[in-house]
């Protein structure tokens, strides 16, 4: 009987964790300018909120030409470490991080997305977006 009642319980907890959702990740946005007219490059900073301080681990940012495509720019940000990836840039004040990603070619139309890991390592849903 007491096996019986710990089964019972793990089949009834279960199911709930499998539910549970990273919901870190509250906003975000682009904004992209030109940086180099004559060789025809722009520069672009991701602006990102978040819904908690203590639980991020990483960031990762994609920007692309067509939705799903990261061929412009791709990394991923760990939480609060200052000196990324050559190119890169990462400041935060509060539940706003803005991450800057290195100069890419003048396009008509970008595709963006940004997700949140938490330090159990699950993913948030992608936030996606597209900038003109």
């Amino acid at each position: 009987m007491k096996n019986f009642c710990k089964f019972l319980l793990l089949w009834i907890l279960l199911p709930l964790s499998s539910f549970s959702q990273n919901t870190l990740l509250s906003e975000a946005a682009i904004k992209i300018q030109l940086a180099d007219p004559v060789n025809q490059l722009s520069s672009g900073l991701f602006q990102v909120m978040i819904t908690d301080t203590a639980d991020v681990a990483q960031i990762e940012v994609k920007l692309g030409t067509s939705s799903g495509i990261d061929d412009l720019s791709s990394t991923i940000f760990d939480y609060d470490v200052l000196s990324p990836a050559s190119g890169y840039t990462y400041s935060r004040i509060g539940y706003s991080i803005n991450l800057g990603v290195p100069l890419f070619a003048v396009q008509s139309t970008y595709y963006g997305q940004v997700r949140v890991k938490n330090m159990s390592g699950v993913w948030s849903d992608p936030m996606l977006f597209v900038a003109n």
